[in-house]
């Protein structure tokens, strides 16, 4: 199992996890193999399953031991917000602290229970959007995967980790995306659009997560682009994060 640094992406779904592994090449990017492995018990209020690290530490017995992983924390578990800026010129450090003090006051929590990202919002006018995980089930997440073997580089959330798939592949800036995990849909902006998503149940379908995904952004952005659909309830035709790939056959 040679062939330089391996990096690894996870996605844990409420019946299975997949895990995708890749490497680096001078002319591209390499799949290096990529693994599905059940999750035969049901999800916890953190999103992990009692299954979860025997299916890990099965995973990390045949990768190699050079290897950076990733994978998705549940974006329904995210806390977000919109906080208003300031009219005051004010150094990325100084913005960063006021944000933090804003949050807090808004989310009734301490700052230091809370682990947070800001960005521009998507109505603009100087506002700021805050996405906040708790530290706790952040860190409770981190634990299970270094009992495993497979100490994370990077937690992020699904919809984040999506957009910057699609970039990647060289999709339209204006798609908006559409996930299924087996239990619902999410719906995910565009990656050209600031970050807005939202879910709908199984039985609303693709179409009304579509419509909800058209619904939140600005009139016209959407307009004759049609969504990209993956995940488990995708279908044969529906769209892969592996088009970012150039060589697919492992070697």
């Amino acid at each position: 199992m040679g062939g330089g640094h391996w990096r690894m992406g996870i996605d844990i779904q409420p019946a299975q996890l997949i895990a995708v592994a890749l490497s680096a090449r001078r002319d591209g990017i390499q799949l290096r193999g990529w693994w599905r492995l059940p999750l035969t018990a049901a999800p916890d209020r953190d999103g992990l399953s009692s299954s979860l690290p025997a299916a890990l530490a099965a995973l990390r017995a045949r990768l190699p031991r050079r290897l950076s992983v990733r994978t998705a924390f549940p974006a329904e578990r995210a806390i977000r917000d919109t906080l208003p800026g300031s009219a005051l010129p004010l150094s990325p450090w100084q913005r960063h602290r006021l944000l933090l003090a804003q949050g807090e006051r808004q989310l009734m929590l301490p700052a230091h229970q809370l682990a947070c990202d800001f960005a521009p919002a998507p109505e603009g006018g100087g506002r700021w959007q805050v996405c906040a995980v708790h530290r706790a089930q952040r860190d409770r997440w981190r634990a299970l995967f270094d009992g495993a073997g497979l100490p994370l580089q990077r937690l992020t959330l699904a919809p984040c980790a999506l957009r910057r798939l699609a970039r990647l592949a060289g999709e339209s800036s204006a798609a908006p995306l559409i996930y299924g995990d087996g239990r619902r849909f999410c719906w995910i902006a565009p990656w050209g659009s600031p970050l807005q998503y939202g879910f709908v149940s199984l039985a609303d379908g693709p179409e009304t997560a579509c419509a909800q995904a058209v619904a939140a952004l600005p009139p016209g952005v959407t307009e004759g682009v049609a969504p990209l659909r993956c995940g488990s309830d995708s279908g044969s035709r529906g769209w892969s994060g592996l088009r970012a790939v150039r060589h697919l056959v492992s070697p």
